[in-house]
């Protein structure tokens, strides 16, 4: 009786030449491609050895690289065919979540590119604010966040030094203008964050040294000056909130305006669910047998 396995095997060591070679010249299309191996019905061909193998080898590197290839392939084809036979009710389970997921891959591909093609959508301050007044309990910080300013100055300006702190006594926005316009003028750090929020632990990254207790220095004090062996520093909290208490909306709006675009983007899929749905009731391209 004749085996079912079939298995042609070239010579590799002419076949590497013969890939060698190829590799040569630029890829050009075969008209004559050639199999390397056969397991029952199914062939390995020249040009997917050719695809496999690196470029520049030599004759011998690229004989060993195409016979391991060859026996792997050749043991798959085995172990696949096996399975089909000693698995065949597993098979028929595999198949049936492969088929699942790719369902479910695709669906939510055409979502989200549904959802991604709504981010254009305009999404108003007056949809964002009432969206943050009704969920402000799911936007909530969880470390202090400050406004205020920050001055440095090397400790050879003194004369600089004494004006900024005159000018930074009272806190006085013409004063503080005109301190930030001589500081500008001699290149000297004036970091305004009085319009924005910024976290506690950034600012204070630039002192020479750490504040142990955020919430303490906030509530008791909010201004420190200090020195270095290089600077001088001055630094000013306007305003600040802590954990627990919820984020400006200034600092939420950018999170809440993807938010309301993917639900708008979601609509829109319900919305294109529901009409296929009915669409293919009417049209009879959907039955029902119950």
């Amino acid at each position: 009786m004749k085996s079912k396995i079939t298995l042609i095997i070239f010579i590799i060591m002419p076949l590497a030449i013969t890939l060698t070679g190829c590799q040569k010249k630029e890829k050009i299309k075969k008209t004559h491609d050639k199999p390397v191996a056969k397991v029952y019905d199914k062939y390995l061909m020249m040009s997917e050895l050719e695809r496999v193998i690196p470029d520049n080898l030599s004759a011998e590197d690229s004989a060993y690289q195409a016979e391991n290839y060859i026996n792997k392939w050749i043991r798959e084809q085995l172990l696949v065919n096996l399975d089909e036979n000693y698995l065949e009710d597993e098979k028929k389970e595999i198949d049936r979540k492969v088929e699942a997921f790719r369902r479910s891959l695709l669906i939510h591909t055409l979502k989200n590119k549904i959802i991604a093609d709504r981010l254009d959508t305009v999404i108003t301050a007056e949809q964002i604010r009432q969206y943050y007044e009704a969920h402000k309990q799911d936007f909530i910080l969880t470390e202090p966040i400050v406004q205020g300013y920050l001055i440095k100055v090397p400790l050879d300006q003194q004369d600089i030094i004494d004006q900024v702190r005159q000018l930074t006594k009272y806190n006085l926005p013409g004063d503080i203008a005109k301190a930030q316009k001589i500081l500008q003028a001699n290149n000297d750090m004036f970091l305004d964050f009085r319009s924005s929020w910024k976290s506690f632990s950034e600012i204070t990254s630039y002192m020479p040294f750490s504040i142990s207790n955020p919430k303490y220095f906030l509530e008791n004090k909010r201004i420190l000056e200090t020195t270095d062996n290089q600077f001088y520093y001055y630094l000013r909290f306007t305003d600040f909130l802590l954990p627990g208490e919820p984020e400006p909306l200034e600092m939420a709006k950018d999170q809440i305006k993807k938010i309301l675009q993917n639900k708008e983007g979601e609509r829109i899929f319900q919305e294109l669910e529901n009409t296929l749905y009915t669409n293919g009731i009417k049209e009879g391209k959907v039955k029902l047998f119950y």
